[in-house]
């Protein structure tokens, strides 16, 4: 009997909720208030602790205007460092877990990133997000940044 892969109910592991749209990533933290966490240059940013198990939930739609879903398009979740990819098809929730055994960055490995790997239109090819691979103290440091940000936009 097949029992389908449900997503962990253990509240310890990283919950990132990752959106495409065209074309961007979205990345939220719900354990931690955040909407759409970005770098210092506005770029949406994906950051996760080494040595954590992480939840990604991924959906494909556009928060950001109102449009017929039957009318969205299919993304490709693919974090090249870590092998692995999942189709990102509008009206669909997927998931994917990892567990990431050391600290890494784009900035010193290029496929330590989010990247589209499936054709979505013209803007395809820049449908990428930076991600970096931190540790516990890091990654909480973090948080309490993207939190005051966040704070600092919607005062």
């Amino acid at each position: 009997m097949f029992t389908p892969r449900l997503p962990s109910a253990n509240r310890r592991d990283l919950l990132v909720d990752v959106t495409a749209r065209q074309w961007e990533w979205i990345f939220s933290y719900p354990q931690y208030h955040l909407s759409q966490t970005v770098s210092a240059n506005g770029q949406d940013e994906l950051v996760i602790p080494a040595h954590k198990k992480v939840q990604f939930v991924l959906r494909s739609y556009d928060p950001f205007h109102s449009y017929d879903i039957e009318a969205g398009v299919i993304h490709s979740f693919w974090v090249p460092a870590f092998g692995i990819k999942e189709d990102v098809i509008p009206g669909e929730t997927r998931y994917e877990y990892i567990v990431a055994n050391h600290t890494a960055s784009y900035q010193t490995n290029p496929e330590v990133r989010v990247q589209c790997a499936e054709v979505c239109g013209p803007g395809h090819p820049w449908m990428e997000a930076p991600m970096k691979v931190v540790t516990a103290g890091q990654f909480k440091a973090w948080v309490a940044k993207q939190q005051k940000l966040q704070a600092a936009a919607g005062a």
